[in-house]
């Protein structure tokens, strides 16, 4: 099994205080980011969340869909978006 890079935790280890992420007026740090993916990474490990298991995202764009991209990294989950226009037969299927 291959270790996939954490490209966020080493981004807020080199520019911590940088802009990492803006959505309209808000933004957030590099470090900021990371201590809030990290928390997450963590509440998918206490719900059981193992490596290579599929973990389902309907969401918008967001905040919390940025943390739960790289928490699913950190966990070794494979992240696995829906799309909010389908159907719900169509979700259902996925």
């Amino acid at each position: 099994m291959s270790i996939t890079r954490d490209w966020l935790a080493e981004r807020a280890a080199v520019s911590p205080a940088q802009v990492g992420l803006q959505i309209d007026e808000q933004q957030w740090t590099y470090q900021e980011l990371d201590g809030l993916t990290g928390r997450l990474a963590r509440q998918l490990n206490r719900l059981g969340v193992q490596p290579g298991w599929p973990v389902a995202a309907l969401m918008l764009n967001s905040l919390d869909y940025v943390r739960l991209v790289h928490a699913a990294a950190r966990t070794g989950a494979i992240l696995v978006p829906l799309n909010s226009r389908l159907t719900i037969p169509e979700l259902e299927y996925q």
